[in-house]
């Protein structure tokens, strides 16, 4: 079977670091008569500017130029690298290929392995580029999607919904006279339904959201955000509650969101101590699964932990409306924020004898100054 290179070589793009003497001007002219366009780096910042520009489709460094600063960028933006070693030398292919290189090619006095196996990896490249091209295409369409759902949740579902709600009200004040307690008590309940149902509208476009929402990481002193949620939830309420959050705590994460998560987790707490006369809800980091986590823990009414891998699920609760209220959407929503930040969450607890919920979070990045 015969091969046209130029189809596979056509249009690409091959970045090759200046490497004084014959073999880099020998190597650069056999790649131009393949149809490769070359770009060359004089030095490790060109290097670093010319992958960061997201134009090349394979990188080509000689093994002594080869740094691991080079290798990571490389790899972080899905292009190629080949690894040039002298012809012989195995221990250097076997270096190279376990330094993280995609291929280390000996450069002989024939070129036409090199030229092959490069050829191999441009191809595996664009195949993965079209892939990729694709998923993401069907992403935005997904996206589109549910852009639309969450438009007709918010619009056309809520003015029925608003209906409802509105002509019963005035049902029950028109006719307050003459309605008996038992027609009243209907008009009462469906009310109550439809501002139930409105509360579950709010909650499922948040879930929603929050998986589309852009992330923007940083240093966010959870310590204040904990303090604000309780100090929130207190104006709002007759109850006095204990609230004891530790000092200094801080997370690389989206502020926003982990706001968010804290309103949710605090206030779950907040609910659930809610028979207690001596309430008591706690925020501190502890060791724990062999990481330090963020602990939001409580003295309430607790759950039974065999059931404990449905509280994250969206509508999946451990007790009844008629006790506590709520759609069972708020720890759901904690789950996907802490799924978006590469994290994990879980929940530990007994009935009757209070509950912990634990998150840890990826560190910032090794030289974030955030």
């Amino acid at each position: 079977m015969t091969i046209d290179v130029t189809q596979v070589t056509a249009g690409a793009t091959v970045l090759a670091f200046y490497e004084p003497g014959a073999t880099l001007s020998r190597l650069s002219a056999a790649l131009q008569e393949e149809g490769y366009d070359v770009l060359v780096a004089a030095s490790e910042r060109d290097l670093s500017d010319l992958i960061a520009a997201g134009t090349v489709d394979c990188v080509v460094l000689p093994f002594e130029s080869t740094s691991r600063a080079a290798r990571q960028q490389a790899a972080a933006a899905g292009i190629p690298l080949v690894v040039t070693v002298a012809a012989g030398d195995e221990a250097l292919v076997v270096r190279a290929l376990e330094a993280g290189a995609d291929d280390c090619l000996p450069l002989s006095a024939d070129l036409g392995v090199f030229k092959g196996r490069l050829r191999a990896l441009v191809r595996r490249k664009r195949r993965d580029d079209d892939r990729l091209a694709a998923l993401t295409a069907a992403a935005a369409r997904k996206d589109a999607e549910l852009v639309s759902l969450n438009y007709a949740i918010s619009h056309d579902l809520r003015a029925p919904l608003r209906a409802i709600d509105g002509f019963g009200r005035i049902l029950l004040e028109e006719c307050a006279g003459t309605l008996d307690e038992k027609h009243a008590n209907y008009l009462r309940r469906i009310a109550t339904a439809a501002t139930e149902l409105g509360v579950l509208i709010d909650d499922l476009l948040q879930l929603s959201r929050v998986g589309r929402a852009e992330l923007r990481k940083g240093r966010v002193d959870l310590t204040e955000l904990a303090r604000r949620v309780a100090a929130d939830l207190q104006a709002g309420s007759s109850r006095q509650v204990e609230v004891d959050v530790e000092a200094e705590l801080s997370v690389y994460a989206d502020r926003t969101l982990m706001r968010l998560a804290l309103e949710h987790l605090i206030g779950n707490s907040w609910k659930f101590t809610a028979p207690l006369a001596a309430a008591r809800i706690e925020c501190r980091a502890e060791h724990a699964g062999g990481h330090t986590a963020i602990v939001v823990r409580d003295n309430g009414v607790g759950f039974d932990q065999a059931r404990a891998d449905k509280l994250f699920q969206p509508f999946q609760r451990l007790h009844t409306s008629a006790e506590f209220e709520g759609a069972g959407i708020g720890l759901a929503v904690v789950q996907k924020i802490v799924d978006r930040h590469g994290g994990r969450v879980w929940a530990e607890g007994r009935a009757g004898q209070g509950a912990s919920f634990y998150l840890t979070l990826p560190p910032a990045p090794d030289g974030d100054p955030r």
